[in-house]
């Protein structure tokens, strides 16, 4: 993980290497609604390695997001080398992937999804899965 903090700006960025998961729908059964296990693993391990090298920030403003996934390949190794970097149009949906972040950093980076004033989400072929989360407080 990398940590970047700019305190007079109040911008936190945070490379947290992780194979990326898309947000899972609830869970309905007879005893109630459940988030599945794989989602809220995926979720505690982002707010925790975020928390880990940013704090607790929650800022209080309208804020800027900027949210890379670089998501592995299921191609061979050297077939999935060739489109690295490129832009990553298929499955999962960006909105579901950014939803999972976001869950895992509300009431952490930021108080409330009403703050988000600015989003910014990208994909990305990698051969290595990743986030790059950049988060400021529009002042």
């Amino acid at each position: 993980m990398i940590l970047e903090e700019d305190t007079v700006s109040k911008t936190y960025s945070v490379v947290i290497e992780i194979d990326p998961v898309p947000k899972a729908r609830a869970r309905i059964t007879a005893n109630g609604r459940y988030t599945p296990k794989s989602t809220v693993a995926f979720e505690n391990t982002v707010a925790w390695r975020f928390v880990e090298r940013c704090g607790k920030p929650r800022l209080k403003g309208p804020v800027s997001i900027t949210v890379d996934f670089h998501l592995r390949s299921t191609q061979p190794e050297q077939a999935g080398r060739l489109h690295t970097g490129l832009p990553h149009a298929t499955r999962p949906d960006g909105d579901n992937l950014f939803k999972a972040v976001a869950d895992s950093l509300r009431a952490i980076a930021w108080i409330d999804d009403s703050q988000i004033a600015d989003l910014t989400v990208r994909k990305f072929w990698s051969t290595r899965g990743k986030i790059d989360i950049t988060i400021s407080e529009i002042e």
